[in-house]
């Protein structure tokens, strides 16, 4: 009851960003478990709606990324990926331009661990993490053409 509360209490744009979080992160999390990895990343790393203009936007980085944390907390297997890549459409509908990053790192011979995050103007705004330095990332993943 507690949660129906708070969204309650929200504004009503906070409220149309929170369910905007909520979708794309079911639909992320969904389409990464019956989609081609690339296909996914390329999807929602390009996914642009209407977007607002910075200047004229009242919704700050951080209350989007508190938004999106808190639609995480919903839905199950939320996976830094999926946060990541509905952080993504979401900052970029609002007029920000986040960078997306997938990395991975090997702790043994039989291990390979991957991890995604989003900074925006260099600073990481969804998925940071202690040991971020031990996660090389990966090139370049965006196909030009789509």
């Amino acid at each position: 009851m507690r949660r129906i509360g708070k969204f309650f209490r929200l504004n009503r744009k906070e409220k149309e960003i929170f369910l905007q979080a909520v979708f794309l992160l079911t639909s992320s999390r969904l389409s990464l478990h019956f989609k081609e990895f690339n296909e996914v990343v390329n999807h929602y790393g390009k996914q642009v709606g209407q977007q607002h203009s910075v200047e004229n936007n009242i919704i700050s980085p951080a209350r989007i990324v508190a938004l999106l944390e808190a639609g995480g907390k919903l839905i199950p297997f939320t996976t830094c990926l999926s946060k990541s890549l509905a952080g993504s459409v979401l900052m970029r509908k609002y007029g920000y331009t986040p960078v997306l990053h997938i990395g991975v790192a090997k702790e043994n011979v039989n291990v390979l661990e991957a991890h995604a995050w989003l900074s925006l103007n260099d600073k990481i705004i969804v998925g940071n993490c202690h040991d971020l330095e031990r996660y090389r990332e990966l090139p370049f993943l965006f196909n030009e053409s789509i």
